[in-house]
């Protein structure tokens, strides 16, 4: 299982898994992918205890929304799916920005929106 923490300009999913993850951890994560920075490996990050990985948001981006309807984002999303069984993405509150609309457009089978 794979979390994705596509709450880019809100991110929260460090916060819960913190006492699971390395210090600074969300210092690169996926809007460093979406930028083509790294690659979508290199910001994964395993937690045995939970037998979950993670990729975290990263830094905020200045236009997350573009970065979410990029061919990069469809990219990124076909190889998550490659690479586990299931795929969690966590997204921002629906009435609060666009970007969960975008995100569900992909028809992605799970999506958390918190």
């Amino acid at each position: 299982t794979l979390i994705l923490d596509m709450d880019l300009r809100k991110t929260s999913v460090h916060k819960i898994l913190e006492k699971f993850l390395p210090e600074k951890a969300s210092r690169k994560g996926i809007s460093n992918v979406l930028v083509g920075d790294c690659k979508l490996e290199d910001v994964i990050i395993s937690i045995p205890e939970l037998n979950v990985s993670v990729a975290l948001a990263g830094p905020v981006p200045p236009n997350p929304n573009e970065l979410i309807g990029s061919p990069s984002f469809d990219a990124l999303i076909a190889q998550a799916k490659e690479l586990y069984d299931l795929v969690v993405v966590d997204t921002p509150p629906v009435l609060a920005v666009s970007d969960t609309l975008l995100i569900a457009a992909k028809k992605i089978p799970l999506l958390l929106v918190l």
